[in-house]
């Protein structure tokens, strides 16, 4: 046996290993598609309660809060009691709260503090200037006065209430 045939015979074996591996190759797949999958923590909590940051100005509880994203709270019959004199006591039936804005819009609210109280279908309140704000039709009672209208602001600092549009007040049940 000569060397050229042991030559021709090695060059056929290692030829015949790359086949495997050119077949495997030929079939690989390539990387996967880049899926773009926006990512949020979804949580719910039972018997949620948030104060407010430094000095105790507010707290704000709820049987039930889902966090919607980083900065909104969905809130059901959230309870918000601010600290004055006398303490403001405002109740919905939900609300959703954005931390970052510092605002609290509530639907089915009722306002109460001394001797006021309040209702609308909806409206915000803003925790940093303590203003209850509504474009829907409110109520607002103050000892023995019934005032009714829409666009309902109401300053807690300034103890002011205001109604701009469709105003009607009873008095002593006039």
């Amino acid at each position: 046996m000569n060397r050229s045939f042991f030559y021709k015979v090695a060059l056929i074996l290692v030829v015949l290993s790359l086949v495997p591996l050119v077949i495997f190759l030929s079939r690989r797949e390539g990387p996967p598609k880049k899926i773009s999958v926006k990512v949020h923590q979804r949580q719910t909590v039972e018997n949620f309660v948030l104060n407010s940051t430094g000095e105790e100005k507010w707290v704000l509880k709820s049987p039930l809060a889902v966090f919607k994203e980083r900065h909104l709270i969905e809130l059901q019959s959230p309870v918000l009691k601010v600290f004055r004199d006398p303490p403001i006591v405002i109740e919905a039936e939900r609300a959703l709260f954005d931390r970052e804005k510092g605002e609290l819009r509530v639907v089915k609210v009722k306002l109460k503090s001394g001797q006021l109280f309040g209702a609308s279908q909806e409206g915000t309140y803003f925790v940093d200037r303590e203003l209850f704000t509504t474009n829907s039709g409110c109520f607002i009672k103050i000892r023995s006065s019934t005032t009714t209208g829409k666009n309902c602001t109401l300053k807690f600092k300034e103890r002011e209430v205001i109604i701009s549009q469709d105003v009607r007040t009873l008095i002593d049940g006039e």
